[in-house]
């Protein structure tokens, strides 16, 4: 999986694997600096290029959004076949909602 997750904070109390990043603004591939270059390669192909970002972790789909969004120099497109209601393929899933998702939605006030 690229980019790893980073661990997630839950109230300062980081959990997960300790191999990875210790929090998005330490450690993580994903940066102010990588989404700028990638926003400079994009103007050079005429403004008209795409980047897809898929992530199995919900936190850092949200982070990595707000984060490219916040460069004013890229934005969120809808795409063709969206997931309309993650919780029904969640109950679909062996094991149904992940732990990380779980401990993200209890630790972000109305993030459900």
């Amino acid at each position: 999986q690229f980019p790893s997750p980073y661990r997630l904070d839950t109230a300062n109390n980081f959990v997960g694997n300790t191999q990875l990043p210790p929090s998005a603004r330490e450690g993580f591939m994903v940066t102010d600096a990588l989404l700028n270059q990638i926003a400079k390669v994009l103007e050079l192909n005429g403004g008209c290029g795409k980047v897809l970002f898929q992530t199995k972790c919900e936190d850092v789909a949200v982070y990595v959004k707000n984060l490219a969004i916040g460069t004013g120099k890229l934005e969120s497109i809808s795409c063709d076949n969206p997931v309309l209601d993650i919780d029904r393929v969640y109950l679909q899933a062996p094991g149904g909602r992940p732990n990380r998702v779980e401990q993200w939605l209890s630790s972000v006030p109305n993030s459900d």
